[in-house]
């Protein structure tokens, strides 16, 4: 009877030791699938886009729309941020590289900092905010009211018709605010910087010759990390929505999807800035 209670207490003490370590081991393993679950959705999306079936009219009607709300609408936010940016970071920077005798380095600066970095992440944020909420809220909606259920019955692919077009149009959304947040923030901050009298009064000069200075492939990468990283909210997001299974779950899945996304910003872009690093 002693050897058995010495036997349980070996094994709870061994429980103990390695709880931590199973505990760990569950939440990898979690994480794994949750990671194999999205990336397989994620192609399945891309393999519906390259069908010249999918297309129909009313997916394409979807998808103008989605690209309105995701895009057109978030202008004026996206305006006022790049300005804002512009005005406080390239006017400040003009600042320090005058003082130092190098402004003919701000185009490198734009193009390493405003370019690749700072503008595919905010943009990233703002379609997190205000359209991946949106997002989950109405599939979660549909789901709960069973009308997803109502498209199937009736012969309608619900993943063609409500989730394809809206991944895509949030993806082109990020890349159209992407260009129009760098313009404003272009402008603004030698705007900002020709008020301050740095660069002896020539901004249209001192503009034209930061321009120059970025090269064509810069360009082409802010709007390819920005597409995808559009995209890879949209996924995250659309493969939360269709979690939600009661009412009482969306308040939940907006909660669990709004931080998955937001980290999934900053992950992305911390990978592709490593890759493109890389590459080039």
């Amino acid at each position: 009877m002693t050897q058995a209670n010495n036997t349980s207490k070996r094994r709870s003490t061994v429980d103990v030791l390695f709880s931590p370590v199973d505990r760990l081991g569950k939440a990898g393993i979690t994480l794994w699938f949750a990671i194999a679950d999205t990336t397989a959705f994620a192609l399945a999306i891309l393999s519906l886009t390259l069908r010249p079936n999918t297309w129909r009219r009313t997916v394409r009607q979807e998808f103008v729309r989605e690209c309105y709300l995701s895009g057109v609408s978030a202008l004026p936010i996206v305006g006022l941020l790049g300005l804002l940016v512009g005005a406080g970071l390239i006017a400040q920077s003009l600042n320090l590289l005058n003082f130092v005798g190098q402004s003919d380095l701000l185009g490198q600066f734009m193009a390493q900092i405003v370019f690749r970095e700072i503008t595919p992440a905010l943009i990233g944020l703002v379609i997190v905010g205000r359209s991946g909420s949106a997002v989950i809220a109405e599939i979660g909606t549909l789901l709960v009211n069973r009308q997803m259920k109502t498209l199937d019955s009736i012969g309608v692919d619900p993943v063609i018709y409500l989730i394809l077009p809206r991944v895509l149009g949030m993806a082109v959304a990020a890349g159209g605010l992407a260009i129009i947040f760098v313009t404003a923030a272009f402008f603004s901050g030698f705007a900002v910087a020709y008020m301050l009298g740095f660069d002896q009064g020539n901004l249209l000069s001192s503009a034209s010759d930061a321009a120059e200075s970025i090269s064509p492939l810069v360009y082409f990468t802010l709007v390819a990390k920005s597409l995808i990283i559009g995209f890879v909210v949209a996924v995250i997001c659309c493969r939360q929505a269709l979690a939600v299974t009661e009412v009482t779950d969306l308040p939940r899945i907006l909660s669990r999807g709004f931080m998955l996304s937001v980290f999934a910003v900053f992950v992305t872009s911390g990978l592709l800035s490593l890759i493109m690093g890389m590459v080039t």
